[in-house]
């Protein structure tokens, strides 16, 4: 990218009249740019190396560039198969991506980016979705290539990033334009690419804090940007009860913090369509039987929950946690009724059961859970524990014996009697992992190290007061994080709790973070050199600010512009 900067006379042989025009012309232009975020242009010359992010998992570049015009003549053809709305979708997003400068009109397609695509009925991101791809592009022509559905969305994320443009800025004394031409650097261009890891993504809390929906969206296009393909929606928690529940209305009625506060479950189904456009699965935590306070909030429910507040330390239960009573044959009642609700609306094979944070005394200082336990012979209270997540499991086996189970998972729950082929959301520290994975053989993990991948550490609690998790995770802790060679291990995600988290800051807690973990588990191998990620990271971030998600930079303005002199030859410690 370049800037054809205007020319004029020098000053000493311009008249009053043309000086003050181009004052005037000067003026037009700062204005224009005052509201562009054609910043980009100066940190995303592919002169060096391509602006991947990811990097593919493999590449051959060449010395020449490919002209594409002006955009208004380009277009995507779907070759042997036939196109369906899914794609359609994802065609115009793209060229609007990528061709967003350009004011066009119908016309003649004078170049193409043929497509072919394996199976393309196969549109939902699920387990063993094949999302590789490839692209050739040349002067002869340009191919892309993929076996689902999803595979052309991760092709089309990738040629978006390919496609560069050069601005003429001009003026006159009434308007200030601009003009775009596109082209491929480095060509013939030649890339294939498949992820490392099948499970990539993000876990948000919109019960802490409730985020509508255009945020969730938002948040959906971020991860499609960046190659992650899953949304692990924390939609209940102690603090509210935002969906809507047809089965329970109560739930809703007193849990969600107002009534313009909830998610109904037609939004809850927009947010899933909108979601497998962008090759991304929404997986819901069902959070269960901790966290579940909110649940007390309605009258009708009050006796299978749980709760207390610390005397000693009232700062610790200021809201009390809530924990439902595993010896009462109504709360295996309602929470049948809501699993299977949970189930029926959210359409993914996978559903996160929670399972965490289990505060014993809350059981301990209730007088009929004491007497339960003693009819049944039950003496500990992990035995109780174990019970109840045995019996919510079956229920789901039952009525849905192809579904997965997800749970939370650190070194406090290895007493835990999982299934086999079990999910474990690991969020216990790097150290304990190697055990944990030695302990739990016939269980997957997924990875959410809180040392690495807790977005929401570092900033505070809800008291002003620092966090249980230590320091700020940056996107340098985060690329840094290690990764056990394990089959166990099918992949990681970050997750943003949402206590000091609204609509204004969310992107940019999230941002781009969350995009230094999509190299992580995404290439084959990360760059070693800081100054070659800080390159591309950046312009990830800049390029997330051009799509409208509000990325924070990742480092200072005029060390972005020179990465040489600032990140020299450091390293990162992988």
């Amino acid at each position: 990218f370049f800037f054809l900067m205007m020319r004029r006379p020098p000053r000493s042989t311009q008249s009053r009249s043309s000086a003050a025009s181009d004052v005037y012309k000067r003026q037009l232009l700062t204005k224009l740019n005052a509201n562009d975020r054609d910043e980009i242009v100066t940190l995303m010359k592919p002169d060096e190396q391509l602006i991947l992010w990811p990097q593919p998992t493999d590449i051959q570049t060449s010395d020449k560039i490919l002209n594409l015009g002006d955009g208004c003549g380009f277009g995507f053809e779907l070759r042997k198969t036939e196109n369906n709305k899914y794609i359609e979708q994802i065609f115009a997003i793209y060229k609007k991506l990528i061709f967003r400068n350009s004011d066009c009109k119908e016309g003649d397609i004078k170049k193409k980016l043929i497509v072919y695509i394996t199976n393309p009925d196969q549109v939902s991101m699920k387990d063993g979705t094949d999302e590789s791809y490839a692209l050739i592009l040349q002067e002869g022509g340009l191919l892309l290539k993929a076996e689902t559905y999803v595979g052309l969305v991760r092709g089309l994320e990738t040629f978006s990033q390919v496609v560069y443009y050069n601005v003429q800025y001009y003026s006159n004394k009434r308007d200030a334009k601009r003009s775009y031409t596109y082209y491929i650097p480095q060509t013939p261009l030649v890339i294939y690419d498949k992820p490392t890891y099948e499970f990539r993504g993000l876990l948000l809390d919109t019960s802490r804090s409730f985020l509508n929906l255009d945020t969730i969206k938002r948040t959906i296009d971020g991860l499609m940007y960046s190659k992650l393909n899953v949304f692990i929606w924390h939609i209940i928690d102690d603090e509210s009860y935002p969906l809507e529940s047809l089965v329970y209305p109560e739930l809703t009625q007193y849990g969600a913090y107002a009534p313009n506060q909830v998610y109904t479950q037609q939004d809850v189904k927009e947010i899933i369509e909108y979601a497998r456009v962008r090759g991304v699965r929404v997986i819901p935590e069902f959070e269960q039987p901790g966290h579940a306070r909110s649940w007390k909030l309605n009258k009708n429910m009050e006796d299978i929950v749980a709760d207390q507040v610390n005397e000693k330390d009232p700062k610790i239960d200021a809201l009390p946690h809530g924990f439902l009573d595993p010896t009462m044959s109504k709360t295996y009642k309602i929470v049948g009724d809501l699993l299977k609700e949970f189930k029926d609306l959210f359409e993914d094979d996978i559903i996160h059961l929670g399972g965490d944070e289990v505060q014993y005394s809350y059981w301990k200082n209730k007088p009929s859970i004491q007497a339960r336990m003693s009819q049944l012979n039950i003496e500990k209270y992990q035995d109780l524990f174990n019970l109840y997540t045995k019996a919510v499991r079956k229920m789901l086996r039952d009525q849905y014996p192809n579904s997965k189970a997800m749970y939370w998972f650190s070194p406090e729950n290895e007493f835990v009697q999982y299934q086999k082929g079990d999910i474990l959301q690991w969020w216990g520290t790097d150290k304990a992992l190697a055990q944990a994975l030695e302990k739990m053989k016939d269980q997957k993990f997924v990875l959410n190290n809180n040392e690495h991948l807790y977005l929401d550490c570092g900033v505070g609690n809800l008291y002003g007061d620092g966090t249980w998790c230590g320091s700020y995770k940056t996107w340098k802790t985060i690329y840094e994080m290690p990764l056990l060679e394990s089959k166990q291990i099918i992949g990681a995600v970050v997750s943003l709790f949402g206590e000091l988290v609204n609509d204004q800051v969310v992107d940019s807690t999230l941002w781009p973070r969350t995009s230094s973990l999509s190299e992580v588990v995404w290439s084959q191998k990360r760059d070693k050199l800081q100054r070659n990620v800080v390159r591309r990271l950046g312009a990830q971030a800049l390029r997330l600010l051009q799509r409208g998600v509000n990325s924070k930079p990742i480092t200072s303005q005029a060390c972005q512009r020179d990465v040489q002199s600032c990140f020299k030859n450091f390293t990162f410690k992988i």
